[in-house]
């Protein structure tokens, strides 16, 4: 019986860490949606610290088109997502993660690529390529709202192509492309991004069950540390 002993409570002491993770979210498997336009770097970013910090979770991501990820979360096929713009949907609970100034993406030699900031008025005075409204309604109505009041009223066009990396549109050095902050990571060679002067903030949202688990609390506490140490929210 004392030989036996020792083995025992360690396999109690295992028993007993393996509880207290699960019970802190930090076991398990964690599906992750997130829109497209979020994996150039929020995405990513999340998912990277959910992983380092939380050798036990097994984290799984994958884009998914935007108006299905609300829906998803809550009928449980994922367990978490990451979308642009504040999607509406019942069963979930809706967290601020990131705000993101607009600005346009544009050729390297537009005209209006010598200004440091742009005014609306004059984008507005350009070919507006806007995203395809099917993808994602929420961000195509902010975005054109941003040119409600200009006059002579804008021309917006939607992209032959929805998912062009190489922003060949763009090439034309006429046209721009209404996108957020984030369109400055890794952009193509030739194209780069200006902001609007007085436009609005696009907003990323992490998407959870209303009724959270652990597993939840834990993925809002690791995204809520990872907003505030990146300067994803203002203060």
């Amino acid at each position: 019986m004392a030989e036996s002993a020792p083995p025992a409570l360690a396999a109690l002491d295992r028993a007993w860490d393996t509880a207290r993770s699960a019970a802190a979210g930090e076991l398990g498997t964690l599906r992750i949606g997130y829109s497209l336009s979020t994996g150039a770097e929020t995405a990513p970013a999340l998912v990277d610290r959910l992983i380092r910090g939380n050798s036990g979770l097994e984290v799984s991501a994958v884009p998914m088109a935007t108006p299905e990820i609300s829906p998803a979360v809550a009928d449980g096929r994922i367990d978490a997502g990451i979308t642009r713009g504040e999607q509406p949907g019942r069963g979930v609970r809706r967290f601020l993660l990131r705000r993101e100034r607009v600005g346009v993406q544009l050729a390297q030699h537009h005209p209006l690529a010598e200004h440091p900031e742009i005014e609306i008025a004059d984008a507005a005075a350009y070919p507006l390529r806007l995203p395809d409204r099917a993808a994602n309604p929420v961000i195509h109505d902010q975005l054109s709202a941003v040119f409600r009041d200009t006059r002579p009223h804008p021309r917006f066009h939607t992209a032959a192509v929805s998912f062009d990396m190489s922003q060949h549109d763009l090439r034309d050095g006429v046209t721009l492309a209404p996108a957020g902050e984030a369109a400055v990571t890794a952009p193509p060679a030739g194209i780069t991004w200006r902001p609007l002067r007085g436009a609005p903030s696009l907003t990323i949202h992490l998407v959870l069950p209303r009724e959270p688990s652990p597993l939840h609390r834990r993925v809002r506490a690791v995204a809520k540390t990872l907003a505030h140490e990146l300067h994803w929210l203002p203060d």
